[in-house]
């Protein structure tokens, strides 16, 4: 999975560098193989846990990111 990231981020700096259809193409496959990998560790993690949510990284995770929807609003005194 490094190696995958790594190339990532040497074709978005290719990008940023210097641009060009090759080069954008290259980074969006870069980029497919990293969201691929990362599906499959999401995939092993929830099998580990065992739907437990309290050994879930990823169900905290959406906790924290919509715990600041959820809470009341303040009232005013």
């Amino acid at each position: 999975m490094q190696t995958d990231i790594d190339a990532l981020a040497a074709a978005s700096a290719e990008v940023s560098n210097n641009g060009g259809k090759a080069a954008y193409q290259a980074r969006n496959v870069a980029e497919k193989k990293v969201r691929a990998n990362l599906k499959k560790w999401v995939g092993y993690v929830q099998m580990v846990s065992g739907g437990d949510k309290d050994k879930d990284p990823l169900e905290r995770l959406r906790y924290r990111r919509t715990w600041h929807a959820i809470r009341p609003a303040p009232t005013a005194p």
